[in-house]
């Protein structure tokens, strides 16, 4: 295999690789808002009456064992808290850095455009006064002509 042909398997594995997180960050966002909206308030209320009838079932006060488990549950819930959080932050961060790239690519196509209109500016400027000219040299530039 030649130094082309492994580019151009290099070039076609990023492309795969960007299009699959691309994909990864749409379904993410499509998730993220499931969730969100599925939160509702009769299912909030039956989720904390599930949660409370567990900890009564499970009556922590009576064993150390089940104490223990109760801590152990507190810390999965908090490390998957901030495992969520984490990676909400990391949405946030390259959703940034992309309004980031977009506002950049736009500032440079208005730079583009801004430099073309000031080169047509004085082409504009000699086809027409910037403010109505008098009657005397109204008349002045029709006799010069």
């Amino acid at each position: 295999m030649n130094f082309n042909q492994l580019r151009r398997r290099v070039e076609r594995a990023e492309r795969l690789v960007q299009g699959r997180a691309d994909d990864t960050q749409v379904h993410w966002h499509t998730l993220r808002r499931a969730w969100r909206e599925g939160w509702t308030a009769p299912r909030i209320v039956v989720a904390g009456l599930v949660g409370g009838f567990l900890a009564g079932k499970l009556e922590p006060a009576k064993g150390r064992a089940v104490a223990g488990q109760a801590t152990r549950w507190v810390q999965l819930f908090s490390t998957v808290s901030g495992m969520f959080t984490a990676m909400q932050a990391q949405a946030a961060s390259q959703e940034a850095e992309r309004a980031g790239d977009h506002a950049e690519r736009a500032a440079d196509t208005a730079a583009v455009v801004a430099t073309g209109a000031a080169a047509a500016a004085p082409v504009a400027a000699r086809e027409a006064p910037a403010h109505a000219p008098h009657p005397a040299e109204a008349a002045t530039e029709l006799s010069e002509r």
